[in-house]
């Protein structure tokens, strides 16, 4: 059957507007039916790679992009689709390779020389990265996304006033570039200018009402100022223009726990999944609360250490509700919950999911449970050691003249908001000058390097540590463990040992403001900062209290 190139032209026309106008789906049909006339059409191969891409199906516009350039390899927009999605993939230097390709075929083409920078940058190449944005920008000085990018290259090479002009031109360029206004907005919040980067989101919102991500932007930036009112309002706004965004049903949730509506807060906590998405083995029916009467029931961990921690004070009411109890839980926990609930079968996170067991993730229950501010199970401590562990550590030098304090100073540092809650080892030196206290590191991770050059006396306990339940023995010796917001934390509370939290001035959503304890753990007391990033006043009121705990 012969088709004519009118009827071709004319899909692709169709084709083309609804792509335009964000109906992906349409669009692909319509590309679909044009290469069922044309197989090798290098057009329609193009044009369905970048919907491909545009939809999320990384894989298959580079599928259509190699068809696309074996069916026409002089056209450098087709290297550019296989240079964009293979970024998405992650495969940064073929995404590079490809960048050469389309420069080899148009050495002017801007966005060739934006793509270039972008695989670089990805490849932590910054100042490679930069080179290619200015030879973009020499090519096509209009262009605001290549300003943005310069502005990401030079903010990580340490070029903070050069990243701000550039970021700037980029807004200027086009004030409802959305994906540029959050570029400048982060470097803001980065140089701690939160009312700045509170007014940027706002200029756009006035020119953009509807985009509902920029509400959350907004609410995201109001949160750090502790406006949580404020906060909530523009979050209100976002969920008026579209009830079902996953994005502000989440944020909405960290602001109602944070203030302490538990309740509210923990209904709204269940759009996480519809938020960062479902693993396709969690999707099946989920228990809400009904007697199981002897039923398998998996519990599941997410996230981190530190909030399995706090919702493991759950296991004992599903067992209440008559459930038989997997745990399936990380590898650090496991000797940790054999002690705690020695009937409770355990899985590790890799392991398979029983097929016929109703699932439940253990951040879930607080919802299940309908539990409020009042009605949290507070009773510590919820952990058992093992003998094992317990063992190993009487075996250690514990001089009993002085007050034995456990310090933990940074998370993790790939934790979105890790540079609020951590700290430098160096700024707890006047704890440090508190007499009669023996300090010791349970530091792990990329933080435990500051010890070498603090100069400070501190024994470091790490080495005896391959697990959490190492951790909760070392923890049971310890008569004070003083920490940032990180898992030992938590750990002691299930414990029921006396923690000090140095608590950032935009916490957490589970340390509720307006107090210096927590409902979460009777033993915990928090040392609020209030100014983000200032903590001085914070660690002097430590030493202070820790100079007193010490008299007494």
């Amino acid at each position: 059957m012969i088709h004519t190139p009118p009827k071709m032209t004319l899909l692709l026309d169709e084709a083309k507007r609804a792509h335009g106008a964000g109906r992906l789906d349409e669009a692909r049909q319509l590309y679909l039916r044009v290469l069922a006339l044309d197989v090798h059409h290098a057009e329609a191969l193009y044009l369905l790679g970048c919907e491909e891409l545009d939809a999320g199906r990384a894989e298959l516009a580079v599928r259509m992009g190699e068809r696309a350039v074996a069916a026409d390899a002089r056209r450098p927009e087709f290297f550019l689709l296989l240079a964009r999605a293979l970024r998405t993939l992650g495969r940064f230097a073929d995404s590079e390779a490809r960048c050469v390709e389309a420069l080899r075929l148009d050495g002017r083409n801007a966005r060739a020389h934006e793509a270039y920078g972008d695989a670089l940058l990805d490849q932590k190449k910054s100042s490679e990265a930069i080179a290619c944005y200015r030879r973009a920008i020499d090519c096509d000085a209009a262009l605001p996304s290549v300003w943005s990018s310069l502005g990401r290259a030079l903010a990580a090479d340490g070029q903070h006033e050069q990243a701000r002009h550039s970021f700037e031109k980029a807004v200027a360029l086009d004030p409802q570039a959305f994906s540029c206004v959050v570029n400048l907005g982060s470097f803001l919040l980065e140089q701690n200018e939160f009312e700045a980067a509170a007014e940027l989101y706002r200029r756009f919102i006035a020119l953009e009402p509807e985009r509902v991500e920029a509400h959350g932007c907004l609410s995201g930036v109001l949160y750090l100022q502790g406006n949580y009112r404020a906060a909530k309002a523009a979050l209100a706004e976002a969920l008026r223009r579209e009830p079902d965004n996953a994005e502000a049903r989440w944020n909405l949730a960290l602001v109602q726990l944070v203030e302490g509506e538990l309740a509210e807060g923990f209904k709204n906590f269940e759009a996480r999944y519809r938020r960062f998405g479902m693993p396709e083995e969690y999707r099946r029916p989920h228990w809400q609360g009904e007697p199981l009467n002897g039923r398998g029931i998996v519990l599941l961990d997410e996230q981190g250490l530190g909030d399995t921690l706090q919702f493991l004070r759950f296991v004992p009411r599903v067992l209440e509700a008559g459930g038989a109890v997997t745990l399936r839980l990380s590898k650090p926990l496991h000797r940790l919950a054999e002690a705690s609930w020695p009937a409770a079968r355990l899985l590790n996170a890799s392991e398979p999911l029983p097929t016929n067991e109703v699932l439940c993730p253990l951040m879930s229950l607080p919802y299940v449970f309908g539990v409020n501010a009042e009605t949290i199970p507070a009773e510590v401590p919820y952990l058992r050691l093992p003998d094992a562990a317990r063992q190993k550590v009487a075996a250690l030098a514990w001089p009993r003249e002085k007050l034995r304090v456990g310090l933990v100073w940074a998370g993790n540092p790939g934790h979105a908001l890790d540079r609020y809650r951590s700290i430098p080892l160096a700024a707890l030196r006047p704890l440090f000058a508190v007499p009669d206290v023996q300090f010791y590191s349970l530091q792990m991770g990329a933080g435990a390097t500051q010890l070498a050059g603090a100069a400070l006396p501190i024994v470091d306990l790490s080495g005896e540590i391959n697990d959490m339940a190492d951790t909760a023995a070392l923890l049971e010796q310890l008569d004070l463990v003083i920490a940032v917001d990180t898992s030992v934390l938590h750990l002691a509370g299930a414990l029921g040992r006396p923690a000090w939290m140095l608590t950032p001035a935009a916490p957490d959503w589970r340390w509720i403001i307006g107090r210096d304890d927590s409902p979460w753990y009777p033993t915990l007391r928090l040392f609020r900062q209030t100014t983000l990033g200032d903590w001085s006043p914070v660690v002097e009121r430590v030493a202070a209290a820790l100079r007193t705990l010490r008299s007494n």
